[in-house]
């Protein structure tokens, strides 16, 4: 196959093999240390942020753990009656302590179902915030001294805590919640808040304990670690906000409108959180990206970095990512000079190989060989290999240049174990915070003023005890430590530890379980017990929570004798008693009430209700009576209510009822408690005092006006005597007057027997007196056969003029129909006039309601200088009705007595 190739020279034969060889071996050397070096990158910056990682979730769970916790020694407080949530001086004075404990709680408070609130916040400035029924619907704001003692006061302000999305979102879930991250007010930061709802022990809420976490420390603690070189870690939430960083950044910004807004990742000015920015909006969600997720991405100027992004688990319900950037240069700077000087003695080694290559090739072949291996043990991580010395330059050149990067690599290594020293350190530094953060724990555990033991679930034996435990029991740690609670013999019960490990095992806990004990020496003590199972550096332990309550019973003794006296005074009072629960339903009555019911026994009334006692529609008219009581938390005082006897249907007897609801400790309505007295008698005379009183009151009104008749009455029930009586008259400023005379009656009285005369009287001035009462007028009196109204008086009208003018037409329309005894026809005159006068009741017997003044004077002129079935008026009265729909005819100048002359007018008719 080669006898028909051309023959060819011995040199390039010899110097193509051999660069040939140069270029494969040094090329083969370079990629190889180019592709180890870079993997080594690669996975040097995957265990540095994966181990940072690690770090910055565990500090986080830690800083959250912590408030959650007190939350939780809170709630069994509460539950085993050492911390009283309505004493709000307890209450400060706790969240003070608890404040002094940990820098990261610095607000603590409690909203109560009933809106009253307790704040204690720990901010450049103590204060206390109070919110109680004196004070509601606002809050107060106090400053507090260094021993947590209130202040002056520094303002106040609207505040409802059941409106707060804390206390929401707290009662909704029924449990313990974590708000979303928010923006404090003042200062300006955010923050994150856990609340837990508090409920008695019949479930109902008592209110919402909660802790503002403030989360400018993440950012503190990120800035204080140490990434690789020039690293930087950031926490956002899976839309891209940010919530702390390592760069110096505020993580809230202002607006155009001048507002606080928190930062998002495109509105972050740090160049390396830009370029994870325009990473995101060029790829997938972060919301979708799983733990653990790398990318090599560049910024704007072309920086290269490790981007490390994964998940922040935690129990609390929250949804954060973690994100690391390492720059490339931290450790690329050594491989980037390794490659360049690489590419630089390839091409050297290419052009020497091609001018010496006869010359070279036995001095070539064995030196390259040697540095081939020692290349590839370098590439391998072999930095021990020995490089071979050619008297070549080239070769020499090449030898050098593999051991500058043989030096470079072992310095990257060198960093690399730097950094893994430094990550050592700060494990170290998290060990003493978390230990730190048990030492805490141990004094809250041992400041507790209740008794309590934590035991190993499945062995039962004690692990740790706190103080109140070996005052309460009397024993040492040393007797009880490593112990059971049944070897100790303290229960009274045989065998009562095992129903409560079954019952917490059961439920996950248990509270208020009531349980004697014994201590050490021999005296019996009651208590109520709490438990509840926790896991404990991954040990399942059963924490046992008891309040001492032996001088509650010892009090409960007491009580139980004082039900006693109790029920004595309510069976010897002569009143009638019970009292029903909010179904009402009769939960018990005196012996009065039960003898009044037909009952043998009050304790027969026990359970039931109105119907089975009354008749159905008197039931139904009780528990509405009850359900308005309970529903409204309103009384119902002496209201008055009728029973007939049963033996004697027509028999009434009058009771006297109040109904009052019952509250409990906490002021919820429980009922309500109703005491009758029977006030028949009573009742009897007061109603036939009523009637007595009715027909002298009408008799009294039917002589004077009503305001008059009750000035007069109030001064005859002050018993003055005449000289301190004030005088009972008035002015007024205008005052309507008709004056009507009967024309003809001198000619009536000599043909009209007197009796028939009177009964013509009483026929004219009942019509008359009946049209005063339709138009509103006060009759004033009866002169002989004059008759006398006025408008305007006691009490002022603005219509009175006409008010008057429509009494003296319907006067002339009513005089025509009153029959009299002779065919004569009954004719009057009538006189009006308007002005002041004075009125009311002079001297001191047989009283009487009259006028006096001018105006009075000339009303009486106006009618006896007028003609028979005519009206005239004054010429006040026609301007004062000029514009009105009544119809006048201008007399003229008439002379009145004790006047002179006055123009005066005849009033027609109405339009």
């Amino acid at each position: 196959m080669f006898q028909n190739l051309p023959k060819l020279p011995l040199r390039p034969l010899l110097i193509v093999p051999f660069s040939l060889q140069i270029l494969a071996a040094v090329g083969l050397t370079g990629a190889l240390s180019l592709r180890n070096g870079q993997q080594l990158v690669q996975d040097l910056a995957g265990q540095l942020s994966a181990q940072t990682s690690e770090q910055i979730t565990k500090h986080v769970q830690h800083y959250l753990d912590t408030s959650e916790l007190m939350l939780q020694v809170n709630q069994v407080a509460v539950q085993t009656g050492s911390l009283d949530l309505e004493n709000f001086e307890q209450l400060q004075q706790y969240f003070w302590q608890q404040s002094q404990l940990s820098t990261s709680v610095t607000t603590l408070y409690y909203g109560a179902a009933n809106g009253d609130f307790l704040q204690v916040e720990m901010g450049a400035e103590p204060t206390l915030a109070l919110r109680t029924p004196a004070t509601a619907p606002q809050w107060e704001i106090f400053r507090l001294d260094d021993q947590g003692d209130r202040q002056e006061r520094l303002r106040t302000g609207l505040y409802d805590p059941r409106q707060r999305p804390w206390y929401k979102k707290a009662t909704k879930m029924e449990s313990l919640t974590w708000s979303a991250v928010y923006l404090f007010a003042d200062p300006p930061v955010l923050g994150i808040t856990p609340a837990l709802p508090i409920y008695q022990t019949d479930g109902r809420l008592q209110g919402v304990m909660a802790i503002d976490l403030p989360l400018s420390q993440l950012s503190e603690f990120l800035a204080s670690l140490e990434i690789g070189q020039t690293g930087t870690a950031f926490i956002m939430e899976s839309d891209g906000t940010l919530i702390a960083s390592s760069v110096a950044e505020s993580m809230v910004h202002s607006t155009a409108t001048g507002e606080q807004a928190r930062r998002t990742l495109p509105q972050s000015q740090d160049p390396v959180l830009q370029a994870v920015a325009t990473h995101w909006a060029n790829s997938a969600q972060m919301g979708q990206i799983r733990p653990g997720y790398q990318k090599v991405i560049q910024d704007k100027q072309g920086q290269r970095y490790f981007f490390y992004l994964t998940t922040i688990d935690s129990h609390h319900g929250i949804d954060w990512r973690l994100g690391i950037m390492i720059p490339q240069r931290d450790f690329q700077a050594a491989f980037d000079r390794n490659r360049r000087t690489t590419v630089v003695v390839c091409t050297i080694a290419l052009l020497v190989s091609a001018g010496f290559g006869i010359v070279m090739t036995s001095l070539l072949v064995q030196p390259l060989g040697r540095l081939v291996q020692a290349s590839q043990a370098i590439a391998t991580g072999d930095f021990e290999a020995t490089l071979p010395e050619g008297k070549i330059r080239e070769l020499d050149r090449l030898s050098r240049a593999f051991g500058r990067m043989r030096t470079q690599l072992q310095d990257a290594f060198a960093n690399w174990a730097a950094t893994h020293q430094t990550l050592a350190e700060s494990a170290q530094r998290r060990a003493a915070a978390l230990q730190l953060s048990e030492e805490r724990f141990t004094k809250v555990f041992q400041a507790s003023p209740d008794a309590i033991a934590i035991c190993a679930f499945e062995t039962g034996r004690i692990l740790e005890v706190n103080d109140s435990f070996l005052a309460a029991t009397g024993y040492t740690a040393t007797d009880v430590i490593d112990r059971t609670l049944t070897e100790l013999d303290l229960w009274r019960i045989p065998g009562q530890t095992d129903e409560i490990v079954e019952v917490a095992h059961a439920q996950g806990s248990l509270s208020n379980q009531l349980v004697t004990f014994t201590n050490a020496t021999g005296k019996l003590r009651w208590a109520k017990l709490a438990a509840e199972t926790i896991a404990i550096k991954g040990q399942l332990c059963l924490v046992f929570m008891t309040h001492d309550i032996t001088a509650l019973k010892a009090v409960e003794a007491e009580l139980q004798q004082q039900k006693q006296y109790l029920w004595l005074i309510l069976n010897n009072i002569p009143q009638q008693v019970f009292w029903k629960d909010t179904q009402s339903v009769f939960v018990g009555c005196n012996r009065n009430w039960a003898i009044a019911s037909g009952l043998d026994s009050p304790e027969q009334v026990i359970g039931k209700t109105d119907y089975e006692l009354v008749s159905s529609e008197a039931a139904e008219r009780y528990r509405a009576e009850d359900a308005y009581v309970m529903q409204n938390d309103q009384p119902i005082l002496h209201q008055l209510d009728i029973k007939h006897k049963s033996q004697d249907a027509e028999a009434v007897v009058w009771l006297d009822v109040t109904k009052i609801p019952l509250h409990d400790e906490a002021g919820e309505v429980i009922g309500l408690i109703g005491v009758l007295e029977d006030i028949t008698q009573r009742k009897q005379a007061t109603e036939a005092l009523k009637a007595e009183q009715a027909k002298s009151e009408q008799l009294l009104l039917n002589i004077l006006p009503q305001a008059i008749a009750q000035q007069l009455k109030h001064q005859q029930t002050q018993n003055l005597s005449p000289s301190q009586r004030n005088l009972l008259a008035q002015h007024y400023d205008q005052v309507t007057i008709l004056f009507a005379d009967i024309v003809g009656f001198t000619s009536l009285c000599a043909t009209l027997p007197p009796i028939e005369l009177v009964t013509l009287l009483n026929d004219i001035f009942s019509a008359f007196d009946r049209l005063a009462d339709q138009y509103g007028l006060e009759k004033i009196k009866t002169i002989g056969d004059a008759y006398m109204v006025a408008a305007g008086l006691p009490t002022p009208r603005p219509d009175q003029v006409v008010a008057i003018a429509q009494m003296a037409l319907a006067m002339q329309a009513v005089i025509p129909q009153i029959q009299t005894p002779t065919a004569v026809t009954c004719q009057i005159r009538l006189g009006i006039h308007t002005g002041p006068v004075v009125a009311g009741v002079i001297g001191l017997k047989k009283f009487s309601y009259d006028l006096w003044g001018d105006t009075v004077n000339i009303a009486s002129r106006m009618e006896t200088t007028g003609e028979p079935g005519r009206i005239q008026v004054t010429e006040a009265v026609y301007q004062a009705l000029q514009n009105s729909d009544y119809a006048f005819t201008e007399r003229g100048w008439v002379d009145v007595k004790g006047k002179g002359q006055m123009r005066t007018y005849w009033l027609n008719s109405k339009f």
